[in-house]
């Protein structure tokens, strides 16, 4: 799949990865959502008249390629949910990121991980521990899964990286 036009997706209001998936599920593989008729957008199960014409609304198309642009400027990859090194794992959760973006080198399907979650206001003795945790578990190359919410959650992120 296009990664450019699922990033597009993305920015469109009302449009999620569950959303994104039925559109792509829908749609043939050389089709561009944005020039899709909203006849056909809302003929797609769970496509309401209000998110088909916010898809053929949506008028900043470069966006996507500004985002994949400053993502590779950044030694991100962007991988997607279509893509075979998209993690098996994550993808058996209901409403998986359609969307990946890696820093260094994804995580091995059989690599050790741990997920690092925690309260957003944290006291000074819970950052501590975490960057503990978190610098102990990158150290033994085990890696830290986190969903980089604000608090622990990043704390534990970036001090793993």
């Amino acid at each position: 799949m296009n990664p450019i036009q699922i990033i597009n997706l993305l920015n469109v209001p009302r449009i999620g990865p569950h959303r994104v998936k039925k559109i792509l599920a829908h749609l043939n593989q050389d089709q561009n959502p944005f020039e899709t008729s909203i006849n056909n957008l809302r003929a797609i199960k769970g496509i309401d008249a209000k998110a088909a014409e916010q898809i053929s609304s949506y008028r900043d198309l470069d966006f996507g390629t500004r985002e994949l642009a400053q993502a590779q400027n950044q030694g991100i990859s962007v991988v997607t949910y279509w893509d075979d090194d998209y993690p098996l794992l994550l993808k058996k959760i209901y409403d998986a990121p359609v969307l990946l973006y890696i820093k260094g080198e994804p995580l091995k399907e059989k690599e050790d991980c741990v997920a690092v979650v925690g309260t957003r206001r944290f006291t000074p003795y819970g950052k501590s521990a975490t960057q503990t945790i978190a610098k102990d578990l990158a150290s033994r190359n085990i890696a830290v899964v986190s969903g980089l919410a604000r608090g622990i959650d990043t704390i534990a992120h970036k001090t793993a990286v």
